[in-house]
């Protein structure tokens, strides 16, 4: 027996840009959150209490789909990530993807 699943058009669209959607994501972007505050230097604390998720819209070929957005607000911040060399961040996004 042969199951065929034929999608009415826009649906798979408009999934991807759902409530549910875009709950996931941001659920994703703060389990990485978590994971970026435990691992982030503290010299002051301040680098590891500026992270932040915001829920976004990301610009795909085909539309819009419902995205997070993990980023750090600390004026130092790309210093610690790059120059310092810890990339915080980086380790969050493949904690995310194992996870």
């Amino acid at each position: 027996m042969t199951v065929r699943f034929t999608p009415e058009p826009g649906v798979v669209a408009d999934l991807a840009r759902s409530e549910a959607a875009q709950e996931v994501t941001v659920a994703a972007a703060e389990e990485g959150m978590a994971y970026a505050v435990a691992v982030a230097p503290r010299d002051t604390g301040e680098y590891a209490d500026s992270f932040e998720v915001r829920e976004e819209l990301i610009q795909t070929p085909t539309g819009a789909v419902a995205g997070a957005v993990l980023s750090n607000a600390a004026a130092h911040a790309v210093h610690v990530e790059w120059t310092d060399g810890y990339h915080v961040l980086a380790q969050a996004i493949d904690h995310m993807e194992v996870g």
